[in-house]
């Protein structure tokens, strides 16, 4: 019996997503939910590993993640980098005026970056009350929101 490869099934692959993960956060004692986002990316996906590759990422996203929601941005970047997420434009809006996009005219991109990075931090902080809850709420580590608030010059008070 020939089974055919995991991106020509491709209506398996939520299902077997949603097993895996069940059985792998019930193995950790651990509750995770994978983002509907990241979920149209591992189905576009092409698996080349087939099943054993998906169980395998949805190992390493339950056990490496810290906050319950697996984000498009804890994906592996070989699974991350076939897929162009479409981001809405009101993401990139400055607060400050609706109808702008925020001045990058004369910034290289990795200078566009890193304000708009240093952006979304800020506004994370400015609405916690801890590290920890502006961490959560930008969908990463605390240990990673100290590092790039140290590499950015943001400090928190």
């Amino acid at each position: 019996m020939n089974i055919p490869p995991l991106y020509k099934r491709k209506s398996d692959i939520l299902s077997l997503v949603d097993v895996y993960l069940t059985m792998l956060c019930e193995q950790y004692g651990l509750k995770k939910q994978i983002m509907p986002e990241s979920l149209k990316i591992m189905e576009s996906y092409r698996w080349p590993g087939n099943v054993r590759e998906l169980k395998n990422i949805i190992e390493f996203l339950v056990i490496s993640t810290s906050v319950p929601f697996i984000t498009h941005r804890d994906l592996p970047e070989q699974i991350r980098d076939n897929w162009k997420l479409e981001i809405p434009q009101e993401s990139f809006r400055d607060e400050k005026s609706d109808n702008n996009l925020l001045s990058t005219n004369n910034l290289n991109l990795k200078e566009a970056m890193a304000q708009f990075e240093s952006q979304m931090i800020l506004n994370a902080l400015q609405s916690s009350q801890s590290l920890r809850k502006a961490a959560i709420k930008l969908y990463i580590d605390h240990a990673i929101l100290i590092r790039r608030m140290k590499r950015l010059g943001i400090q928190f008070s």
